[in-house]
């Protein structure tokens, strides 16, 4: 759990958000990022199918760049 940590970690530090291939259940796939709300605290978005509808690659190509657009116009709009 230790190193899956630290990995998620530094991939929201590289990349602003981190990743579940699998790790959380076996069949599933997911993405996250956060934001702190000034007043609401932290916020956090995500997405997360079976990995048969949502693989690695849609994840990384497709659903990550569009949920960091989505946090910074969030942001943008605080």
């Amino acid at each position: 759990i230790k190193s899956s940590l630290e990995q998620a970690f530094k991939d929201y530090e590289d990349f602003g958000y981190c990743f579940s291939f699998g790790d959380w259940q076996k069949e599933v796939n997911a993405v996250a990022t956060a934001i702190m709300h000034p007043t609401e605290g932290l916020l956090t978005f995500n997405c997360g199918a079976p990995s048969f509808v949502l693989s690695c690659t849609k994840i990384e190509e497709d659903i990550a760049p569009r949920l960091l657009h989505m946090k910074y116009n969030i942001e943008s709009s605080l």
